[in-house]
């Protein structure tokens, strides 16, 4: 079977979505399904594509089940989300640079339109493609140059000339898809909104396509140590100013939108410390980092998916913020919680793996020759720390002010694509050396080393119940964590319901007071007051986002030197203008012959 047919029967779905709804969403369920199943058997890709194919058809196949009964009069979404699916495995399936450029450019047009007919979204729409289009142009450069050199397109052929100037320009481009800091202000405006499916969508499935870009040229020719520094404190900026702002968001779904920037910037730092290491000859390290990339590509793809939606169910039985009355089946509100907790990095869930493999993997520096890395290295990896505590925050105002504001609803349709993603989430922190195990070809045909490295045997239990990190720096059982866990929860539930002398109930995060409850903003208030530097906190306590005003600064001031501009240069003298068209000739020229 050709793969690409896989990609016609996406484009088919979109189609039928016009008229047929239900039967589209069922299409890219059946499909993302078929993807797994015929890829898996090897039909024609490489272990990096297969491995990302598998988190997107994961994706896809809940998220479009969850679509069943939601919206379900829009076609245009219908389309728009089939369309855009196409085009994102069409980027997957690629192995040339016009077909990839044509999956980029699809899936973003596609998203587009999908943005744009959606109720008040155009000025998000446009914000979204702007950005999409300056992610292309930097693609679209380093794949000039790389095609250039190898004198065809084709990725296999490509050569290692000038490969750190290639993959850097390349990586400028997919960092822009993941919204890496300052290009996060686009993410967002366009999820806050975009319907709760095709956020999800945009928000874990399309920035994992960057991702993909930057790992999968990593099978070329792993860059210089420099390309690795400049993705490392990219990405640990990206973290902190992303968690910083999902901490004290009120915004349902900005929110989880922020949540993702600070996903993505531990990602991008994460590649960026593997180039390090891997240029360091430390390969047995850099093979645990990149499995670390690939479980938290997972844990972040899967929980955050799951959280969108459920904030769309909230936005649209509650309102835009946060402290509304809400409805949510008992699915819906258990899938909310373990969103939540997986992305808080709360043991046993995957968020939690993928965070401690994350930290293990950066403060491994000392085993660098460069001083200056090393230093780098670890001072990024203190920045995810604090994110890693900071998120708390963020998801326990998700969970208080709005999971546990809800009511009680009838179950739904859309409850199964809810019930499989929880599955998926819980069975990955439970069992994660099944992942690791599919991640393993990625992570041996860059780095040589297999997954089963970092796996060992506990008190007789058969291999992969033990995660051992790098050259043994430390080691976590997610098993044996589990049991800890439960048996603690369960003994401090038995001895809270023992029956007391005297008792008072009093609503949840009250602080006790009868008839008081804790206000959403107070919920972060300590970090408005003590980081003014980064929100702008006034003294209603009202904030804004500090990148997102200096690109207005600096569109108007671009507006008003143009209005100056205009008016000097056309004031009705030919002269004057017949010289700046002679100028304007001039500088062409020398820069045409330069």
């Amino acid at each position: 079977m050709n793969p690409m047919l896989l990609v016609l029967l996406y484009l088919l779905a979109g189609v039928v979505g016009f008229k047929f709804k239900r039967i589209a969403y069922v299409m890219v369920a059946t499909v993302a399904a078929l993807s797994i199943l015929f890829l898996y058997a090897g039909m024609g890709v490489n272990p990096t594509q297969w491995y990302f194919i598998f988190l997107s058809s994961l994706a896809w196949l809940f998220i479009s089940l969850f679509s069943l009964s939601y919206e379900i009069d829009d076609g245009i979404l219908a389309s728009t989300f089939a369309f855009t699916t196409g085009m994102m495995l069409l980027i997957l399936l690629s192995k040339d640079a016009i077909t990839f450029l044509l999956g980029w450019e699809g899936m973003t047009v596609a998203s587009f339109f999908s943005l744009y007919s959606h109720k008040n979204s155009r000025r998000a729409a446009y914000l979204f493609i702007a950005f999409g289009e300056t992610s292309f142009i930097f693609i679209l450069s380093g794949f000039l140059l790389a095609s250039a050199h190898a004198g065809t397109t084709v990725f296999s052929a490509w050569g290692t000339q000038d490969w750190s100037t290639i993959y850097m320009l390349m990586a400028i481009g997919f960092m822009i898809k993941m919204a890496a800091v300052p290009a996060h202000i686009w993410l967002p405006e366009a999820h806050s909104r975009a319907p709760a499916n095709m956020s999800a969508q945009l928000s874990a499935v399309m920035t994992l396509m960057g991702l993909y870009g930057l790992v999968s040229f990593l099978n070329v020719c792993v860059p210089g140590s420099w390309v690795g520094a400049v993705l490392l404190i990219i990405g640990g900026v990206s973290a902190l100013i992303g968690v910083f702002y999902a901490a004290i968001c009120d915004h349902v779904k900005k929110l989880p939108a922020y949540s993702t920037v600070e996903n993505d910037g531990v990602l991008i730092a994460l590649v960026g410390a593997f180039i390090i290491t891997y240029q360091n000859s430390q390969h047995v390290v850099a093979a645990f980092m990149l499995l670390s990339v690939m479980f938290f590509a997972f844990a972040h793809t899967i929980a955050k998916s799951l959280l969108f939606i459920i904030a769309g169910k909230l936005e649209k039985s509650g309102g835009e913020y946060l402290g509304g009355k809400y409805r949510l089946t008992p699915i819906g509100a258990f899938a909310g919680y373990v969103a939540a907790i997986s992305l808080a990095g709360v043991p046993p869930l995957p968020g939690f793996i993928a965070e401690w493999t994350a930290l293990e993997s950066m403060f491994q520096s000392f085993y660098f020759s460069d001083l200056w890395l090393r230093v780098l290295t670890v001072s990024v990896g203190a920045l995810i720390a604090l994110t890693a505590g900071i998120s708390t925050i963020a998801m326990s105002k998700f969970i208080v002010h709005g999971v546990e504001r809800r009511e009680r609803g009838p179950l739904e349709l859309s409850d199964l694509g809810l019930a499989i993603g929880t599955a998926l989430l819980v069975f990955g922190g439970f069992l994660p050396q099944f992942i690791f195990r599919l991640s393993s070809p990625v992570i041996s045909g860059i780095t040589g080393v297999p997954a089963d490295r970092f796996m060992g045997g506990l008190f007789g239990i058969p291999d992969g119940y033990l995660i051992i990190s790098g050259k043994g720096f430390g080691v976590l059982s997610p098993t044996l964590l589990f049991i800890f866990i439960v048996g603690v929860f369960l003994t401090v539930y038995l001895i809270m319901r023992r029956p007391m002398r005297r008792r008072r109930v009093v609503r949840a995060w009250s602080g006790g007071l009868k008839n008081e409850e804790y206000p959403t903003r107070a919920h972060s208030s300590i970090l408005l007051l003590t980081q003014k530097w980064l929100f702008r906190t006034d003294e209603k306590m009202q904030y804004s986002d500090m990148i997102h005003n200096a690109y207005i600064r600096i569109g108007t001031a671009t507006q008003s030197a143009s209005e100056k501009f205009r008016g000097m240069l056309m004031p009705g003298n030919d002269r004057r203008y017949v010289l700046y068209i002679l100028i304007a000739l001039l500088v062409y020229l020398a820069i045409a012959m330069l």
